[in-house]
């Protein structure tokens, strides 16, 4: 920002010129993040509980917690304008997976952090985010949109039978990790409207009308089954699913059926 250049010449420069005139707040702020001693959104809790009533409170939260400018001699201040014109200027967004471990949706941070900033930048300027995943798990890097490795990440193993029987060997345990997986594709479908309607459906498939599948995960984990069928209802509710009704009555009917066991058991 201090080097005598052309505007021209010098991007960073420029936009701090730009957004000086604006009266931003500290306008040569290029590092952003949550405040000090806290290293994350809300977003998850906010996805969890499912008591958003809609995606402005999750582009609310983003901003709110990632809008920290963090500068020169560890001076921190929060400055929301500068960090929105910043995110309002974005041609592109990338995400590096470097470990086979953790797909794009197996880890809830990679709808809070990269979801929350493309729902933000969609927000503000109006566009849809191009969004791009780089896999450095092996020597041979591969670079994909988000639709392509969201799809990838579901064909492989949210929706892979085999990988589905393979973790319901783990008692509990288990069923957690596939409920997880289904909360994380709601986070993602909220946060970059990145996930088709064939996902869901599919996922209707496999653990709702596969009868093995369906009894295997009730018997693992009854509470992660519910926990699956809530999201799923949410999806539809939400606009993120075009559920049939039979799908919606089939799945309420069930969720009722477990509820009933937890009071009786309980």
């Amino acid at each position: 920002v201090d080097l005598d250049e052309p505007l021209e010449q010098n991007y960073v420069k420029k936009s701090a010129v730009e957004l000086r005139e604006q009266n931003a707040e500290n306008p040569e702020a290029r590092v952003f993040g949550p405040p000090p001693g806290k290293y994350n959104t809300n977003l998850t809790d906010i996805i969890s509980a499912g008591q958003w009533e809609n995606e402005k409170e999750l582009i609310d939260d983003y901003l709110n917690n990632m809008s920290y400018a963090y500068m020169r001699n560890q001076k921190v201040k929060r400055s929301v304008k500068t960090f929105s014109e910043n995110i309002r200027k974005i041609n592109l967004m990338s995400q590096i997976r470097d470990s086979s471990e953790y797909h794009i949706m197996d880890l809830d941070h990679y709808y809070e952090f990269t979801g929350g900033l493309a729902r933000t930048y969609e927000e503000l300027s109006g566009k849809k985010a191009n969004i791009y995943i780089a896999d450095t798990s092996s020597k041979k890097i591969k670079v994909d949109t988000i639709e392509k490795s969201i799809k990838e990440g579901a064909i492989t193993r949210t929706l892979n039978p085999r990988w589905i029987k393979g973790l319901l060997v783990h008692k509990y345990h288990g069923g957690q990790k596939i409920a997880e997986k289904i909360e994380n594709i709601l986070g993602l479908a909220a946060t970059t409207h990145s996930v088709d309607n064939w996902i869901w459906d599919k996922s209707y498939e496999q653990y709702f009308e596969n009868e093995e599948i369906r009894e295997a995960l009730i018997e693992n984990n009854r509470f992660a089954m519910m926990d699956i069928i809530k999201n799923m209802l949410q999806a539809d509710q939400r606009g993120y699913w075009d559920a049939s009704e039979e799908k919606i009555d089939n799945l309420k009917k069930l969720f009722l059926e477990l509820e009933n066991w937890v009071e009786m058991t309980y």
